[in-house]
């Protein structure tokens, strides 16, 4: 009886140990994706991309077509802007750099808008 209860005891402290091991992981993970910066793009409001802005992907652009016309979004050290536009007022260009939460880029002729993902 006392093998018995010592095989069940045992048990009992293993699946204890994952449990505990397991959840460890998973508040460590969501810490570390809590301060990832994520843009997103949407067209029309509707998402076409999300950029991690901490990745080490390096610069690279990319164009946004729209059945408007056209945008080229540039990411950089952490950083997104609109690099280039055929609207008319270029408004979009001219905003500068995106490298926190405050106003989002937005091409209202193409119905464009860069922003942060909400709670990054």
């Amino acid at each position: 009886m006392s093998s018995r209860t010592f095989k069940t005891g045992t048990w009992i402290i293993i699946f204890a140990v994952i449990v505990a091991v397991s959840l460890g992981a998973a508040v460590f993970i969501r810490l570390i994706m809590k301060d990832r910066r994520t843009a997103v793009i949407t067209v029309d409001s509707k998402v076409v991309r999300r950029i991690d802005l901490d990745a080490p992907y390096g610069d690279y652009t990319f164009t946004i077509k729209t059945s408007e016309g056209y945008n080229t979004v540039q990411v950089s050290d952490g950083k997104i802007r609109m690099l280039d536009a055929d609207c008319r007022d270029r408004i979009c260009v001219d905003h500068g750099w995106l490298e926190d939460n405050t106003l989002p880029i937005v091409c209202l002729p193409h119905k464009v808008v860069i922003s942060f993902e909400e709670g990054s």
